[in-house]
């Protein structure tokens, strides 16, 4: 391409095209450059000796990058996702100014050195989707801008034991479908600024970190750890049993507990304040529920076959409970679609609690 030297940005169609030629001499003032979508692209000019370069989306280009291209330090944005990649290389630490890294769907990538830490700027990495990407690197140092970590459906098998520590600014952190996945450490209960843990259809995910055996600097960690959590999600995985410190999230709103293979849960849980959602649906080894928390706004434990007793002081908002029948102690029931009810004059009373209303649904 010839006068471009003054070009800042470049979109291209290159849909049927295997390579763009760039000298150094048109590339000095490039920020932008979007190849996205260009399936037959098999190569790219050297980037490294773009400047001022800031952004760079190879997305879909699954015929590119079995090498890590050459990149300048100033790269703020590096879209990867679908490309041909097969690792991440130790230089990677040099582009100091990447804020946004995403991987998602190379299917071919293994690798990610530790030296991403050394990327104090980077807010978000996404490897989503990276099947044969076994392991996640130890994080040596803190990473203090890292915000949101998308690992679902890669092939982790475990995570590193001292990581999770150094993530000191992580918000969200995304799991789900990791198949592999059977070994969670206690360095992941220890993110103080984590609001979002997702674990969903982990299926040897058995077991958490509980608080025993482990050192008084990690005892502390923990116990001061997931203080911002709202959202725990561990739908369907193959948890045996519930940790005691699942009492302790005082921040948490949403619990996903649905599809495991627990019996009970802990007696903790009435610890939980604010407006709490339970879902523990479809857990067919769960026979009672302890005293739940007094500000539980909603309970689901649909398909829970085998739950005998349920705890009835908590002044739950809306429940979902199994069987074919109204309790008992509903003293007005109707198969007809609206029913009058005459209230005595004083109903309204201080001490009147509010009114509960039972339906059966049949499918």
């Amino acid at each position: 391409m010839y006068g471009t030297e003054a070009v800042e940005a470049i979109f291209l169609d290159t849909s049927k095209i295997g390579k763009v030629d760039l000298g150094p001499d048109h590339i000095e003032n490039l920020k932008h450059i979007n190849l996205s979508y260009s399936k037959h692209l098999i190569q790219i000019p050297n980037l490294s000796r773009a400047p001022k370069l800031e952004a760079v989306n190879l997305q879909d280009c699954t015929s590119l990058l079995q090498k890590f291209p050459e990149l300048p330090r100033n790269i703020v944005t590096l879209d990867l996702s679908r490309t041909a990649i097969e690792e991440v290389p130790l230089s990677i630490k040099n582009v100091s100014a990447l804020e946004v890294f995403r991987l998602t769907n190379c299917k071919r990538l293994k690798y990610l050195p530790t030296s991403i830490c050394k990327l104090k700027k980077l807010s978000t990495l996404s490897l989503s989707c990276c099947s044969k990407l076994e392991s996640f690197p130890e994080i040596l140092e803190p990473m203090e801008s890292l915000e949101s970590l998308d690992l679902q459906q890669t092939g982790i098998k475990g995570l590193p034991r001292i990581s999770f520590v150094n993530l000191i600014k992580l918000r969200c952190l995304l799991l789900d479908e990791c198949e592999k996945l059977a070994f969670v450490p206690h360095s992941i209960f220890c993110m103080s600024s984590v609001e979002e843990l997702s674990f969903s259809n982990c299926p040897l995910l058995e077991l958490l970190p509980t608080m025993s055996k482990i050192g008084l600097d990690m005892f502390v960690l923990f116990l001061s750890g997931l203080n911002m959590l709202t959202t725990l999600n561990m739908i369907n995985c193959s948890l045996l049993k519930l940790p005691d410190w699942l009492g302790c999230l005082s921040s948490l709103k949403t619990l996903e507990l649905s599809g495991n293979l627990i019996d009970e849960i802990p007696k903790s849980i009435k610890k939980l304040n604010g407006s709490i959602e339970l879902h523990i649906s479809n857990c067919g080894n769960l026979r009672s529920l302890p005293e739940l928390p007094l500000s539980l706004g909603y309970l689901d434990v649909s398909g829970c076959t085998s739950l005998q007793t349920l705890f009835e002081e908590s002044p739950i908002v809306s429940i979902c409970y199994p069987g074919n029948e109204i309790s008992k102690w509903f003293n007005y029931q109707s198969e007809k679609s609206s029913m009058t009810i005459k209230l005595t004059p004083d109903w309204h009373e201080n001490n009147f609690i509010g009114f509960a209303l039972s339906t059966v649904v049949a499918f």
